[in-house]
């Protein structure tokens, strides 16, 4: 492809990337075949007439974007500086990124495909057209659309049907030693009868502002399994906005875990299309801001056929001046019936000035369904407290064993033990105010130092 980043003014505020997009869409596209060439055209266009996302939308409305609609940043470059960093606990295809690239090439492993989305529609065209922006349409956010506009490459995964057992992790590292902008894709499709395991660390370097966006389709057919671990470690100036968008068919399960670790705005939607019988969706997610960090958690499950499931839980510890944002929203749509939806999110407050905002939401055209959903925001009990410290625990020792007893609901429905084991040392560090935006994470899960309990 063509070295568009030439072109491009070397610094632009952000909001200025959305007002002119449809002019600087020619220099962008690279040498994509028509139909994504199209689907940029149309995505730079949508991106000027929608504008910046501002405090007016509903879908923005607790999520203001002022520390950084003016930053002045450049398009970030492939680098070839990758993370040697792994969480997944046993042997896995390990994919390293940059700015939400690729750096390997093409690979075919156990006949898995993967590598870049620029190298898949070379190798298989037809696979890449049948699902490209199959899914984006669930949305009508500004951000797909800047995201569809400028994206210059992605990670492309293909498992074939009968694969078996498969086992993933990417490592994104993010260039943050100067001001930069960077738009990851993700094309993920997992055939029937598979059980795929996806773990995805992002990770900035650097003390600068990086601004990321990220659209990821992912789709799993019939009867097969796909489970997906995220943790996010930026420094607290940088902010990455995700849209993960998933259609289970017929028997198919998908599981999803997400653990914002630290970073100025985490922003994570996800969109689950339910389009099979007896499929099934569980999603968790636990986060803990503090300071003046930022976590968004948008959650969409669509009910489209009869028998199918969904489980919701999202648990959040708020400290400091720091804000957390809880928007879930179930629809079963007509025809859905014997829907069983459950749909649970909790808040602690660890100080006085943090703010949790949590909005769950039920929308049901279908007469035999099981929906229910609940929201709870408060401080420690204490009475509990009271009760352990009576029994010669020093308080803060009785805080942290609740603060991780209460984070352990959510660690414990992990099904790998050893990625259980992990994640809870993470999130026990970052309890413990160990786990800052300068922590090297994979050196803290080696480490000999362990929490109270451990």
């Amino acid at each position: 492809m063509k070295n568009w980043l030439d072109k491009m003014p070397k610094r632009m505020n952000w909001t200025d990337y959305f007002e002119k997009a449809p002019h600087l869409w020619p220099d962008i596209a690279g040498r994509w075949p028509g139909f994504i060439q199209a689907a940029k055209e149309k995505a730079a266009a949508e991106t000027a007439r929608k504008g910046f996302p501002h405090a007016r939308l509903e879908a923005w409305r607790k999520t203001p974007l002022n520390q950084w609609r003016t930053a002045a940043v450049e398009p970030a470059g492939v680098s070839r500086r990758v993370s040697d960093g792994r969480l997944f606990p046993a042997a896995t295809i390990h994919i390293p990124l940059t700015n939400g690239i690729p750096v390997a090439t093409w690979h075919e492993e156990n006949s898995i495909s993967f590598g870049r989305l620029s190298e898949a529609v070379q190798q298989m065209p037809e696979v890449v057209k049948q699902y490209f922006g199959g899914l984006q349409r669930l949305s009508d956010d500004a951000m797909t659309d800047f995201n569809t506009a400028y994206f210059k490459d992605g990670l492309f995964v293909y498992v074939p049907e009968g694969t078996g057992k498969v086992r993933l992790e990417w490592t994104n590292l993010i260039d943050a030693a100067t001001a930069h902008l960077w738009n990851g894709r993700m094309l993920v499709i997992v055939e029937p009868d598979n059980e795929v395991e996806m773990a995805g660390t992002d990770i900035a370097e650097g003390e600068a502002i990086s601004i990321g966006t990220r659209v990821a389709e992912i789709f799993v057919q019939r009867a097969s399994t796909f489970r997906f671990y995220g943790w996010q470690q930026l420094n607290d100036v940088s902010a990455l906005v995700g849209h993960y968008f998933m259609q289970a068919a017929d028997e198919a399960r998908i599981d999803g875990f997400n653990f914002p670790l630290n970073g100025g705005l985490l922003r994570e939607e996800v969109w689950a299309d339910i389009t099979g019988s007896g499929a099934r969706v569980n999603l968790h997610g636990f986060y803990a801001p503090a300071g003046d960090q930022q976590t968004d958690e948008r959650i969409f499950v669509a009910h489209g056929a009869e028998g199918s499931f969904s489980h919701q839980q999202f648990k959040g510890l708020i400290d400091g001046r720091a804000k957390a944002l809880f928007n879930g929203r179930i629809l079963v749509r007509p025809g859905a019936q014997q829907t069983n939806a459950y749909q649970k999110n909790d808040n602690i407050l660890l100080s006085d000035e943090a703010r949790a905002h949590s909005l769950p939401f039920l929308e049901i055209y279908a007469d035999d369904v099981s929906c229910s959903h609940g929201s709870t925001t408060g401080s420690l009990n204490g009475e509990a407290l009271f009760y352990m410290q009576q029994r010669g625990l020093a308080p803060e020792l009785a805080q942290r064993l609740m603060l991780y007893g209460y984070a352990d609901e959510v660690i414990g429905e992990i099904p790998d033990e050893e990625l259980q084991a992990l994640t809870r040392r993470l999130v026990r560090a970052k309890i413990d105010g160990r786990l800052s935006s300068e922590t090297d994470i994979f050196a803290l899960v080696r480490e000999e130092i362990l929490s109270p309990v451990e």
